[in-house]
């Protein structure tokens, strides 16, 4: 027969562990380097390729961008550093990112007695980017341009984790990244030829 004081004492022993247990938090979830050096290289009659940012994050709500691990403007860098190559000549390229906001926007969900039967969607994303190149003379004055934009909207339902969305805004961006480079790399061809070697 077990004695009340054994039962405290596996009391004692059981519920720090139940505890423990209940604070574990699952690790982060890692996600694959993003990269475009797959996509191939523009080579562009030009001494230099400087990447620069007209977008200034405002690094507070409704924007997010400065909480995910793959920004749209951080993605933008990396397209430019994996795909535009300098091969040498007189001329000067510029990549210029000139938006790239994600927002959030709290979506209502039915608080009452039938909701707490059903997964609502509570957030929702609004992302956008827009990029330039440009070909400069060595007085600055701009030869060839080719701009592109891109924009995704993704809701996450009430429940999501934080690891599952981290993974959301990662597949968001480079489902944005994906239209980009195909817009820009369009316009790059049509504007541009007379610059890629």
């Amino acid at each position: 027969m077990i004695t009340r004081r054994a039962l405290l004492a596996l009391a004692a022993i059981s519920l720090p562990l139940a505890l423990a247990a209940c604070e574990t938090t699952p690790p982060p979830k890692s996600q694959p380097s993003m990269s475009f050096a797959h996509l191939g290289q523009f080579r562009l009659a030009v001494s230099q390729v400087d990447v620069v940012s007209s977008y200034k994050a405002p690094l507070a709500a409704p924007n997010v961008e400065h909480l995910m691990n793959f920004s749209p403007e951080a993605a933008a860098r990396i397209w430019a550093r994996d795909r535009l190559v300098a091969v040498g000549g007189p001329l000067r390229a510029e990549f210029r990112v000139l938006d790239a906001p994600v927002t959030e926007t709290d979506l209502k969900t039915d608080k009452g007695f039938t909701g707490m039967f059903k997964t609502e969607q509570s957030a929702r994303y609004n992302s956008q980017l827009a990029v330039e190149l440009t070909i400069r003379d060595a007085r600055g004055m701009i030869l060839s341009s080719a701009e592109a934009k891109a924009t995704r909207v993704q809701s996450v339902p009430e429940d999501v984790t934080l690891n599952q969305k981290d993974q959301i805004w990662y597949e968001m961006v480079e489902a944005m990244m994906k239209e980009l480079d195909a817009r820009l790399s369009e316009n790059i061809r049509g504007y541009m030829a007379a610059y890629i070697r």
